[in-house]
């Protein structure tokens, strides 16, 4: 889709910028110069949000987004895991240490320098899981992410409008966002996206989106667990943050998968009880 979107007006900026040569001197030289400059580069978060502001809906606009992250058109610290720790007890009332591994910050398109959170819905969140190898979190695994952050931003909503998915209040929002680009990159970044979530409602709603979070300074999110949205939506308050798809409980590695399924250990990731995780995201992709 952004190749043909995109080849004709990127062909034309490279002829336009080209500096003047002489193809009677060295045809070949200067057709492999300029076949170079008419390549399609990575879009940067400025000019993600400029390609998809073309695009004639959401559904293409996500679409978008996530071929640029399966090109791997991301942050370079977007999966340089932070492990968090913490204690707690499984169904059976039997204590545990666990330790997770959790992405920095969501899931955004563009550079280190210049980057734009990707809103994408639960069908596009699983293909991504699947292609690159993570895993949603669960609400409780938001609110260890949020205890456990470097940074916990404010959150900055915006009036709700019919743009809420559009590319300008995606802009908007993120530049509400104070300080972020003031942020070590590999820090822990909490409170400024409502997350996607597991939820075991989801094999119950498989045409449902589930979205939790949002944390104000008290440690309360603004966005309980709601399965209100169709599974495909998204605005510009959603963030998709990646979660390792193994975990250590008691310094035993394991699924988190497996874990999430157990009947007494989901207890360590999960207040809501087991969930078949992978029939929920077999769901979403249908």
């Amino acid at each position: 889709m952004r190749h043909a979107l995109l080849r004709a007006s990127w062909a034309a900026y490279a002829l336009y910028a080209a500096p003047a040569v002489s193809f009677a001197a060295s045809p070949a030289a200067d057709l492999t110069a300029f076949t170079i400059r008419t390549e399609l580069p990575p879009l940067t978060g400025r000019t993600f949000a400029l390609t998809a502001s073309y695009l004639p809906d959401d559904a293409s606009r996500q679409t978008l987004a996530t071929e640029e992250l399966l090109a791997n058109h991301y942050p370079s610290h977007q999966f340089d895991w932070q492990v968090l720790e913490w204690n707690g007890d499984d169904a059976d009332g039997v204590p545990h240490a666990v330790e997770i591994r959790v992405a920095p910050d969501y899931l955004a398109v563009g550079t280190d320098t210049d980057f734009l959170y990707a809103p994408i819905g639960l069908p596009h969140a699983a293909e991504l899981a699947k292609a690159l190898g993570f895993m949603l979190p669960t609400p409780l695994v938001v609110d260890r992410i949020y205890d456990a952050a470097d940074h916990q931003f404010t959150p900055s909503p915006l009036p709700p409008t019919s743009e809420m998915r559009t590319p300008h209040y995606w802009l908007r929002a993120q530049h509400r966002i104070a300080g972020l680009m003031e942020q070590p990159r590999t820090a822990l970044l909490a409170g400024h996206k409502k997350d996607v979530v597991l939820t075991p409602r989801l094999r119950y709603s498989p045409s449902q989106l589930a979205i939790y979070g949002w944390h104000r300074a008290s440690g309360d999110p603004i966005q309980g667990l709601s399965l209100v949205h169709g599974k495909g939506y998204a605005d510009y308050s959603h963030g998709i943050r990646a979660i390792s798809p193994t975990v250590r409980i008691d310094g035993v590695e394991r699924s988190y998968v497996e874990v999430l399924n157990d009947p007494v250990l989901s207890a360590l990731l999960s207040d809501e009880g087991p969930m078949d995780v992978e029939r929920i995201l077999a769901n979403a992709l249908r």
